[in-house]
Order: C-alpha cells, then structure tokens, then sequence
C-alpha cells in the first residue's frame, strides 16, 4: 500500500444547482490529479486525470487567460484526450465563468464542468501550485 499526503486539495462543485457533478483538484509532487465525478440520472461516471507539473501549470494559464477576456488558446491539433477552457454564460439568472471540458475521443466518456470566475481563479492557483 503506498499512502500519499497531497501538498494541496480542493473540492469544487458545479455552478447548477442540479448539477451533482464534482471536481477534485490534488496537488502531489508528481503534478496535480483531476478527479470529475458525475452523477448522472441514475449511474455516476468517475474520470481521473494525471497532470504532469508543465501540464497543469498551462491549463492554469488558460484559465488565468480566460478571466481576462483573452481567449484561452487551447491545444487543438493534439491527440486525445485534451482538456480544454472556455469562457461560460448561462441564462436565468446570468451568470458568467469558466468551462473545463476532456475531450476523450469517445463522447460518452467526455465531460464538462462549469465553474464561477471565483472557483476557476482558486483552481488556477492550485494548479500553478504544482510547480512551485
């Protein structure tokens, strides 16, 4: 058994209030760990994601990118997966924020979790976290 001690760790949940989809964020010294849970209908889905330190430290920057109105000029000629940001807008009441979205090649086992600018500032910190 090996037990790991994260440098850092946090829980986000999605802005819809319906939405039970969860977002575990772990910083360990091998980069930072994604762990999306989605609870759909009547099954949950689980996709863990690896980043290396370089990784998550650019997914940071597109972040930080989009929250200041640039556009996060994410990777498209890459293989899956990729992880990609976008800015997010929703109706009543209007809310803006950011989009993390895996691309996987397989649809069914995509995901995409929307977050307010003040959830997706604190993961971009967290990330950034894994270099230092």
């Amino acid at each position: 058994m090996k037990a790991i001690t994260p440098r850092k760790s946090a829980i986000y949940r999605s802005w819809e209030k319906d939405d039970k989809t969860t977002l575990i964020v772990v910083v360990t010294e091998d980069g930072v760990s994604l762990h999306h849970i989605d609870a759909r209908y009547m099954e949950t889905e689980s996709t863990l994601l690896q980043l290396s330190g370089t990784e998550a430290k650019e997914v940071a920057e597109r972040i930080l990118r989009v929250l200041r109105g640039s556009p996060a000029q994410n990777p498209i000629d890459l293989p899956a997966p990729q992880l990609f940001v976008t800015r997010q807008t929703d109706g009543e009441p209007y809310r803006e924020g950011v989009a993390l979205a895996l691309s996987n090649g397989d649809w069914q086992r995509d995901f995409h979790f929307n977050m307010t600018n003040e959830i997706a500032h604190e993961l971009a910190l967290i990330m950034h976290a894994a270099m230092d």
